[in-house]
């Protein structure tokens, strides 16, 4: 199989803004506005199954996250710090309802990912890599994030079984990612859209009456 060569001059990769679509560099930023809190064990159940009885109610009821809805555009996550309620830098996003993109441009090459309900992101996240690469964040259409911030490390220190269950949850975007990229060498356009489909259903996708 042929691959491309990359040299390791910046001149041969270019400024990381030449990659970006012209409709991304010309999208608006979003607004960003408080949703009061959440209860994140309500939207992530697992992160209490090896807590019983009444701590898990508890943890459940301690466990409350300033719930943040972000607008239409390019966002920077970082703005979520701002918010008063939020302590300390955040160290995680929950995504609550709606869907983020996390789009990376490297030599003329986009590579997107998505955020989508009980996913996390991390809003520290930059791009400090000798690579010429830019990378933005873009919410399609209006989403609701649930910011973890000090305080909620500082609850999570009282039932270390919650910090575990969700570094578990992260290893598993991980292996989503992973197979993202295998759907990708698929040969097949066909392939591609059945995995990919097949992926997101798998991701996303609620079982109903009618299935």
């Amino acid at each position: 199989m042929a691959t491309t060569r990359i040299s390791r001059s910046s001149a041969a990769l270019g400024n990381p803004s030449d990659g970006m679509d012209g409709s991304v560099v010309g999208m608006p930023l979003a607004h960003h506005h408080s949703a009061g809190t959440v209860h994140l064990l309500d939207y992530l159940p697992e992160l209490a199954s090896d807590i019983k009885g009444e701590a898990a109610q508890a943890a459940r009821r301690a466990l409350r996250l300033p719930a943040i809805v972000v607008s239409s555009g390019r966002c920077d996550m970082r703005a979520c710090q701002a918010d008063p309620r939020v302590a300390g830098a955040p160290f995680g996003l929950v995504v609550i309802n709606g869907l983020l993109m996390r789009e990376i441009t490297l030599a003329g090459r986009t590579s997107t990912n998505l955020y989508g309900p009980v996913e996390m992101i991390d809003p520290r996240s930059d791009l400090d890599s000798p690579l010429c690469m830019a990378g933005v964040m873009i919410c399609p259409a209006e989403a609701t994030v649930a910011v973890l911030d000090d305080h909620a490390l500082a609850t999570m220190r009282r039932w270390p079984h919650i910090i575990a269950r969700l570094f578990a949850l992260t290893m598993r975007q991980l292996e989503l990612a992973d197979l993202s990229t295998a759907i990708g060498h698929f040969e097949r356009v066909e392939d591609r859209l059945l995995a990919f489909f097949w992926m997101l259903a798998e991701r996303f996708g609620r079982r109903g009456p009618e299935g």
